[in-house]
């Protein structure tokens, strides 16, 4: 019993040290992506907003 139990913690922690450095890994780009991420954004809300400021009906709000 103990030897089945053993061989499950060692499946589990080997399968933990696979899939951390993985995780940390995508965590890592998804957060050196985030400057990108949110210049794409402002150049949205920027471009948006160029197009809707010709509209007169909306500056007279």
């Amino acid at each position: 019993m103990a030897v089945l139990f053993l061989a499950l913690f060692g499946i589990l922690a080997g399968g933990l040290f696979w899939l951390v450095p993985r995780l940390i890994q995508q965590v890592a780009t998804l957060v050196n992506n985030v400057p990108h991420i949110v210049r794409m954004i402002q150049d949205t809300l920027n471009h948006l907003n160029q197009h809707l400021s010709q509209y007169d009906w909306l500056k007279k709000r």
